[in-house]
């Protein structure tokens, strides 16, 4: 069954082989780690826990931890009011 956890606002999605890295205005980039929390790194950062699969307006994480374990959140550029 597919849940989306939440929604990621970044406008830039950076590629990074067949991967891209999610990154926010201010250039951090988003972590989602193994329990589907996200956090934030550095600009530039593209480990196991920043890599995404884009799918259409999909991000599909799979960090390290327990097999099988995926995080698909809806990205968007931008939102109103925010």
């Amino acid at each position: 069954m597919l849940e989306i956890r939440d929604i990621l606002v970044a406008p830039v999605l950076r590629p990074v082989g067949r991967f891209v890295v999610a990154e926010r205005a201010d250039g951090l980039a988003w972590s989602v780690q193994p329990d589907g929390s996200v956090e934030t790194r550095p600009a530039g950062t593209a480990g196991a826990y920043e890599l995404a699969a884009p799918l259409g307006s999909l991000l599909v994480y799979q960090p390290l931890g327990p097999p099988g374990r995926r995080h698909v959140f809806l990205h968007v550029e931008a939102l109103p009011n925010g």
